[in-house]
């Protein structure tokens, strides 16, 4: 498998992280997805995938939203994806209450605010990721002038302050010093992120320990301590429903997608 990961034009920064690209063979068992509290886009140019506990046939099209368990994923032929990660709050670009869209995904069909089939057509017409992170900078640059999308400043304040904390502050005190109530910023998460800022701030925790590990030879423990944790309890709670492993057999694991995104400490 070949994975890419391109930046998109800075007007689109604050709503989208990353456009990714993976193309190989496919085919073989099933692999896990790991929540990283990034929704996205999967646009898919070859043979569909198979996703969630049936592994259903999923669209050739689709919007994931939050998901807070192991997504198992399994290619059903030639695989040649692009994907676009947007910031935690950044897929209220395409639809509503992403709420609706925790630990699911929806067809592209199904989204009116943006004609997602003819992007697939034009992304297929493209013969390069670079070609292809062009499209998209256009498609999108366009959508967002189109609706004049802005999201609640106290919901990406708060985004930003969870996501690079060395540990976790409690949620009622962030909420007064971004001047807002915390029933204000739960409801705000809820409908602009899909989950709330509590499952938010574990899975970002969860992230930043799969970062240390990648970065070095840190010790899960010494990296548990690092990132925020407790206590081990508290570790192995999160990697059982993150990853669907404790640290040791996440690790061990023979894993494509867990060795194709160790290189990736920006997931």
């Amino acid at each position: 498998m070949r994975y890419l990961e391109l930046a998109p034009a800075p007007a689109l920064r604050p709503l989208i992280r990353c456009y990714w690209f993976l193309s190989g063979s496919g085919g073989g068992g099933s692999e896990p997805a790991l929540p990283d509290g990034s929704p996205e886009l999967i646009v898919n140019l070859a043979a569909p995938m198979e996703a969630g506990v049936g592994l259903e046939s999923q669209s050739l099209v689709a919007l994931v939203g939050q998901i807070t368990a192991p997504l198992e994923l399994r290619a059903t032929g030639p695989v040649d994806i692009v994907g676009v990660r947007f910031e935690p709050h950044g897929a209220r670009v395409l639809t509503g209450d992403l709420a609706t869209l925790t630990d699911r995904w929806v067809d592209g069909r199904d989204l009116d605010r943006i004609d997602l089939w003819a992007l697939r057509e034009r992304l297929g017409d493209a013969p390069s990721p670079g070609r292809r992170a062009d499209r998209l900078d256009r498609h999108f640059g366009d959508l967002i002038r189109r609706t004049d999308y802005r999201s609640a400043g106290a919901v990406t304040a708060a985004i930003a302050r969870i996501r690079h904390a060395a540990a976790a502050d409690p949620l009622a005190g962030l909420a007064a010093t971004l001047g807002t109530s915390l029933r204000s910023l739960q409801r705000g998460f809820a409908a602009e992120v899909g989950i709330s800022p509590k499952l938010f701030a574990r899975i970002c925790r969860f992230q930043r320990v799969l970062a240390a590990r990648r970065a070095g030879p840190t010790g899960w423990a010494r990296a548990a301590v690092e990132c925020g944790y407790y206590d081990q309890a508290h570790l192995i709670r999160d990697f059982r429903q993150f990853a669907g492993a404790t640290p040791t057999d996440l690790l061990a694991t023979d894993s494509a997608l867990w060795r194709l995104f160790a290189g990736q400490p920006g997931r």
